[in-house]
């Protein structure tokens, strides 16, 4: 795991990373610690299907279209 300050990774009693432990006092400014915390999602993310930003932008527009035409 990334070794950043203030922050603790606690493994089980088998040796697997399960618990991260803050010092809160080091992160007055949540921006810092909501910048871990997405880079941590990304790595949770690695290897999963992925879409591109077209595709997503059509999904979402077919979708919106879909809820006022049954607005209608």
């Amino acid at each position: 795991m990334n070794n950043i300050e203030g922050i603790e990774f606690i493994e089980d009693h088998k040796g697997n990373t399960r618990y991260v432990q803050i010092d809160l006092d080091l992160f007055d400014d949540d921006s810092l610690l909501f910048d871990f915390l997405d880079g941590e999602e990304v790595l949770a993310s690695k290897g999963e299907p992925m879409i591109s930003l077209e595709e997503f932008n059509r999904i979402c527009d077919k979708r919106i279209e879909e809820k006022i035409l049954e607005e209608v």
